[in-house]
């Protein structure tokens, strides 16, 4: 089953949440699940991690937040989970 969450509130300093996120794309690689991840971010990447496939789209920042980004553009983030084809 290919699990894709999004998280639109995260930066490299969201210590809980990030771990939060981590350890459950970990246990659904463990249970043989797909685990996608997509996070807002300064510039587009996609890496495999333990935690499973991390997409970082381009997002722009969230004044007086210290770093938050949001992703806010829905256009391709939609083109991004249709490609995807999540099944949750």
């Amino acid at each position: 089953m290919r699990i894709v969450r999004l998280a639109n509130f995260v930066t490299t300093h969201t210590g809980g949440l990030r771990t939060a996120l981590r350890n459950l794309g970990e246990g659904y690689q463990r249970a043989g699940h797909e685990a996608v991840l997509i996070v807002p971010g300064r510039q587009r990447s996609d890496q495999m991690t333990a935690q499973g496939r991390v997409i970082t789209l381009p997002s722009a920042p969230l004044p007086r937040t210290g770093g938050y980004r949001v992703m806010a553009g829905r256009a391709e983030l939609t083109r991004l989970l249709d490609s995807l084809e999540p099944d949750r």
